[in-house]
């Protein structure tokens, strides 16, 4: 990943043309899209923007603007390092199942309940990346090598997910813990084995 600084006069000079915060950022965004180039952050005055952020600040006048730092990345980077951090982050999803079953099935359920969500947290950053890693690899023309796995292991995710939340719902917590434990720690160890067939192919 690389970063483009700009400070206040940089940005006058280069810029100055522009109405507002949303006209630089498009021309950077063409600018980018030409080099061949996706944009990962941008930063404005040392102030990380979001996507909301993006929207309330889009008007802002260039006078307003003190300092701006764009991260950039070629699209097969960002892929291949999403897929790192995919494969490091699964085996610490199985360690949360092995801890939310065991506290599930305890006399503590407040805790059982906190562990319970953070680990529902985990898993869905891994599916909202995992779909994510798919369509930028049909956007770069390097679809994944077994889409077929890929999406069965997608589906069946959000199924573990739903039985999960379902009985959860219902306060049946030995059920959880066992759909946890089982189910749960199954299709993660299939997502695991998919992503490293994933890496081993663009490596």
């Amino acid at each position: 990943m690389t970063t483009s600084n700009w400070d206040k006069i940089e940005i006058q000079k280069q810029f100055g043309d522009c109405e507002n915060l949303q006209a630089v950022i498009t021309r950077i965004e063409t600018d980018f899209q030409s080099r061949g180039e996706v944009i990962c952050e941008i930063r404005i005055n040392g102030m990380l923007l979001g996507e909301t952020d993006e929207v309330r600040f889009s008007s802002a006048k260039l006078a307003e603007i003190d300092s701006l730092a764009i991260a950039s990345e070629k699209p097969v980077d960002l892929i291949n390092g999403t897929l790192l951090s995919a494969a490091d982050y699964v085996p610490r999803l199985h360690k949360a199942c092995e801890s939310a079953s065991e506290l599930l099935r305890g006399e503590n359920q407040k805790l059982a309940q906190i562990n319970f969500t953070e680990l529902l947290d985990g898993c869905q950053w891994l599916a909202d990346t995992v779909v994510y890693l798919r369509s930028a690899a049909d956007g770069v023309g390097k679809p994944i090598i077994n889409a077929i796995d890929w999406r069965s292991a997608e589906v069946r995710f959000g199924e573990v997910i739903g039985e999960i939340l379902a009985a959860f719902e219902k306060r049946d917590f030995v059920l959880v813990a066992d759909l946890v434990e089982y189910e749960l720690f199954n299709v993660l160890e299939f997502w695991s084995a998919i992503i490293q067939r994933e890496q081993k192919s663009r490596s």
